[in-house]
């Protein structure tokens, strides 16, 4: 699964500090806002697949007789141009074409001298396909503005390059490596059937944190996909000028270490990047990698020195609604490979092989980002575990409802509620001993990690429908409805204690496998980060979830009600309060220790002037209901949520070959 949710995913973190959550002190205060984004233009790479393989003439634009490829490729290209600056009509666009070769079409022109340079050229499509030459041209046109624009590369295709190697070195070298271009965002567009032949074009779209759709042989998926593309970007664009513009009340943050220094090497490291700890940059030390192909993680031979063996203790969790069930395993030698293949918003995804946890398969691991060890704590690592037992449990009791209304068969509309919700297993590996040619390695170097969770690898389409922070993705994914419901069932199955939200995974025809969820609380106490990891941002995630929630079909056969507006008013509200208070000891050292925890922990802190108030329990009275029902449908209380935003991305990408 995508590595911190997805994403792009991403997930919205709060901070942590040496074996806890860390401690913040305010140090200033800031009284205005970022500003100055919001009005930042695009650039905007058009790359065309118009190799011999593109005069293949099998899209269908409906009833009329089918065309090739690259005539159905170049008129949606011209139709997205001519549709997306209408919302960004500052944006500028390169266009280029590639085979084996590339040929520029035009550079950073207005949307009218773009369309007019694609009406005028002629290409009939010919020569092999490589991707290095589109690539190189692809960076230089984005250099050649001298106004400093949000990069998107949008890249049509129908197939594998012959250069996967070399191509990849070429885009680590200019999209991951080189400052000027690091952000640029990669939106793929397959046209084909079969996922395996965009293996190279998804894995650079999952770096970057872009999108991929499978359009098919149609002119109208494939217009869509191109539709859906722009609207990514703008999702992307929005997220990121709200985050630029988020006024700050709160002053800036340090962390300050257990020994009194501040940051990660020492000294005091202030931020003013707001109220939210987490967009602290200073105390993370990312991880330098090299990216391999994803061709080779399944490759755990000693040959080449691209396998780590690790001994590690394995464990895994169960939730009974109430209480946490730890599972260890014996200790055993596992392997992993060195380099990641992908990566998500807070970690790196590699391959990896336990042949006790997937005797018929392999797995996917998941380190995080960053070097530091407050980040690579089993702690963290059993985070993730935590939210996907709970995740089960209300997929559980979500597929048995579910079940019981197309059984009954009193509304015919149930056939909607088809599809299972199925969460992957996820175990948590606690490294014992590293070894590779006879050289340890130590637990925060590069390549390993104190512990570190693992799961199941799955072949397909991955797709991204929610965030763990309000993002909703609006493209008509298959089961949407069903999934978007799940995220709603679970806040009022739980009696708005907590949510599953960062919802993303392979959608087939009966059953959605999803993976990596994320558990969001609404007493997200230092306790509870511990509980659910640092992407559980607790009563803003809930606020932001449920905010951007439309109930659909499915919402509406499961007899959930829409959240009510002075639902979200108590939320912002109480928001607004939390994030007032943070912890000065957050102490959650042992917290990931004990086999069973609670997760409707209270609130340690309390901000001045508020009253902290509960959720009822099961056992409260009719007449302390129906007060409740007054205020909302749901028998919540002032619960919180912000207006932040984390940074988002329509898909995630992580499992892309077939076993």
């Amino acid at each position: 699964a995508a590595a911190g949710g997805g994403g792009a995913s991403s997930k919205q973190t709060q901070s942590s500090s040496g074996s806890s959550l860390g401690s913040w002190v305010q140090v200033g205060a800031q009284s205005q806002g970022h500003g100055g984004e919001s009005g930042r233009s695009g650039h905007i790479v058009l790359a065309l697949d118009a190799s011999g393989s593109m005069r293949c003439t099998d899209v269908y634009p409906g009833e009329a007789a089918s065309m090739d490829r690259l005539q159905a490729g170049f008129l949606s290209a011209v139709s997205f141009v001519n549709e997306h600056t209408k919302l960004h009509p500052h944006d500028v666009f390169s266009v280029l074409t590639f085979s084996d070769r590339v040929d520029r079409v035009c550079r950073a022109r207005s949307a009218g001298e773009a369309i007019k340079a694609m009406e005028k050229v002629y290409i009939r499509g010919a020569r092999g396909t490589k991707f290095k030459p589109a690539l190189e041209e692809a960076a230089r046109c984005l250099l050649s503005t001298t106004r400093q624009r949000d990069g998107h590369i949008v890249w049509l295709s129908d197939g594998k390059p012959s250069d996967i190697k070399s191509a990849l070195a070429t885009f680590q070298e200019y999209f991951v490596q080189s400052p000027k271009l690091v952000g640029t965002k990669f939106h793929g567009i397959g046209i084909g059937l079969s996922v395996d032949s965009f293996v190279a074009l998804q894995q650079y779209v999952c770096i970057t944190g872009g999108t991929f759709l499978l359009s098919g042989s149609n002119l109208r998926s494939l217009s869509k996909a191109f539709s859906s593309v722009s609207s990514t970007i703008t999702a992307i664009r929005d997220d990121a000028s709200q985050e630029a513009s988020r006024p700050s009340s709160l002053g800036s943050w340090v962390s300050i270490n257990e020994d009194g220094g501040g940051g990660a090497n020492g000294g005091a490291k202030a931020s003013a990047a707001g109220d939210d700890p987490a967009t602290l940059k200073s105390s993370r030390q990312a991880r330098e990698v090299v990216y391999e192909h994803p061709e080779l993680v399944q490759s755990f031979t000693a040959k080449g020195g691209g396998t780590l063996t690790l001994s590690v203790q394995r464990s895994t969790f169960a939730f009974d609604g109430q209480v946490f069930q730890r599972q260890d395993f014996e200790q055993r030698e596992v392997q992993r490979r060195r380099r990641p293949f992908m990566r998500g918003g807070m970690r790196l995804v590699y391959g990896f092989k336990d042949g006790e946890a997937a005797k018929n398969g392999w797995l996917v691991a998941k380190l995080s980002r960053f070097r530091d060890p407050h980040c690579n704590t089993v702690i963290i690592a059993e985070g993730h575990a935590k939210s996907t037992a709970v995740a089960t449990h209300y997929a559980n009791l979500f597929n048995e409802k579910t079940r019981k209304l197309r059984d009954s068969g009193k509304d015919a509309r149930a056939h909607a509620l088809s599809a299972q919700l199925i969460f992957v297993p996820c175990y948590i590996y606690r490294t014992i001993e590293s070894s590779s040619k006879n050289v340890q390695v130590k637990a925060n170097s590069n390549e390993d990690a104190e512990a570190f969770a693992a799961e199941r690898y799955l072949p397909g389409v991955f797709l991204k429908y929610n965030s763990n922070n309000g993002f909703v993705n609006d493209n008509g994914l298959l089961h949407q409805s069903v999934v978007q419901a799940f995220l709603h069932f679970s806040f009022v199955e739980s009696r708005g204690n907590l949510l599953v939200a960062d919802l993303q995974g392979v959608a087939r025809e009966g059953e959605v496998l999803l993976t990596d969820p994320q558990v969001l609380t609404a007493s997200a106490s230092a306790c509870d980060a511990a509980t659910f990891g640092p992407g559980d941002v607790g009563l803003r995630g809930m606020h932001n979830c449920l905010a951007s929630h439309r109930c659909g079909m499915a919402c509406k056969l499961l007899g959930l009600k829409p959240i009510s507006a002075l639902l979200l008013k108590r939320m912002k509200m109480a928001a607004a309060a939390e994030a007032a208070i943070v912890p000065a000891d957050a102490d959650t050292a042992g917290a990931g220790a004990a086999s069973a925890h609670s997760v409707s922990s209270a609130r340690s802190a309390t901000p001045a002037g508020w009253d902290r108030v509960q959720p009822l329990s099961q056992s409260a009275s009719d007449e302390q209901q129906a007060g409740w029902e007054r205020l909302s449908e749901y028998n919540l209380t002032d619960l919180a949520g912000s207006e932040v935003h984390s940074e988002i991305s329509a898909s995630s990408w992580v499992h892309l070959l077939d076993t």
